[in-house]
């Protein structure tokens, strides 16, 4: 899934730099409709050249991160008519729905930019990406593999702003 958000950002020229999904998605006939209630999480609808990103209205961030991730099923997973999601998270094993989770984390925040923002402590850049938690887990989970180290003041800052515990 990064690969290709990689491949994606590259095609659609959008560099490192934050992108309002919702314009972007809207742009180019993909209608992110936010919905109420909690039966499902995300789903994707595909009508011939258009497609529907149903989203259930929450945070931004969040309601962001779901966008991505059915823009990521559009993008890898097009078989379907309908793909519904009753609940997004980072402990599906499905591998369909893992790739989803890379795709819109890279999409939301590339791993450049990511890197840049840690070794600076120029934290109030994570929300000019409008990165959710979720997206965050996964960037932060890859630092060993980008030989990026947090030290404890990093971490606590990131804690703290994000309200989540990093391991």
């Amino acid at each position: 899934g990064t690969t290709i958000a990689k491949e994606f950002r590259e095609e659609y020229e959008l560099g490192d730099e934050p992108v309002n999904l919702f314009e972007f998605c809207f742009q180019r006939n993909f209608y992110p409709l936010v919905i109420k209630g909690n039966q499902i999480e995300g789903a994707l609808i595909i009508l011939e050249n258009y497609a529907i990103a149903l989203i259930t209205k929450s945070y931004i961030p969040r309601m962001h991160w779901t966008l991505a991730h059915e823009l990521g099923h559009l993008v890898m997973h097009r078989k379907q008519s309908l793909v519904p999601d009753k609940e997004i998270n980072l402990n599906n094993k499905n591998p369909e729905e893992i790739t989803a989770n890379y795709f819109a984390s890279e999409i939301i925040m590339p791993v450049e930019a990511f890197k840049k923002v840690i070794i600076k402590s120029n934290f109030d850049r994570l929300k000019e990406y409008c990165i959710s938690k979720e997206a965050l887990k996964i960037k932060l989970d890859k630092l060993d593999a980008l030989n990026v180290k947090l030290d404890r003041l990093k971490i606590e800052k990131i804690e703290e702003s994000y309200l989540i515990k990093i391991s």
